[in-house]
């Protein structure tokens, strides 16, 4: 029980520094100003929220801890933050990472917007189509690192999906 509380005190702790992270760098645009930096410092956020999830995941279904609906929110929180920021820095660092499938249409009508809040919106709306839906398709990834993100995201929305079911029936 220990480790458990540990555990969630550490993800507790990465879901504030995550947030403080992406919200400093959307203000100060970070990822204009320090592409590779950025997709690092995104890369090791994601990796650390990964295995904390991982390891919060285990725990629960080893029946170490009684799952509440804030564990659930914890969790969840982290990987839709963790992604989308993911997600937006690569895209910031290489724009051939992923496409949009409303991209020709705007292109047809005159629309030429491109700021950072359209890409951050989109890849946290991708996120969370991913998450929930596994993608719509409206949004590609096209690179293989960015493929290779997306099918982590999705091993760890299914054993979230396991937990909920499993603690459920």
């Amino acid at each position: 029980m220990v480790i458990l509380g540990i555990g969630l005190q550490i993800s507790k702790l990465l879901f504030t520094t995550l947030s403080q992270f992406t919200l400093t760098s959307m203000i100060i645009n970070l990822p204009n100003k320090n592409k590779i930096g950025f997709l690092i410092g995104s890369l090791i956020f994601l990796f650390v929220s990964f295995i904390s999830t991982i390891y919060i995941t285990y725990q629960i279904l080893m029946n170490k801890i009684h799952l509440r609906h804030e564990h659930i929110l914890l969790l969840v929180s982290i990987i839709i933050l963790a992604y989308s920021s993911t997600y937006y820095s690569l895209y910031n660092y290489n724009k051939e990472a992923f496409t949009w499938s409303h991209d020709s249409l705007d292109k047809r009508i005159g629309n030429t917007y491109e700021d950072m809040f359209k890409s951050w919106f989109d890849m946290l709306y991708f996120t969370i189509t991913t998450f929930y839906l596994g993608g719509l398709g409206d949004i590609v990834p096209r690179s293989r690192l960015a493929r290779s993100i997306v099918v982590s995201q999705l091993i760890l929305a299914i054993s979230v999906i396991l937990i909920i079911i499993n603690k459920v029936i």
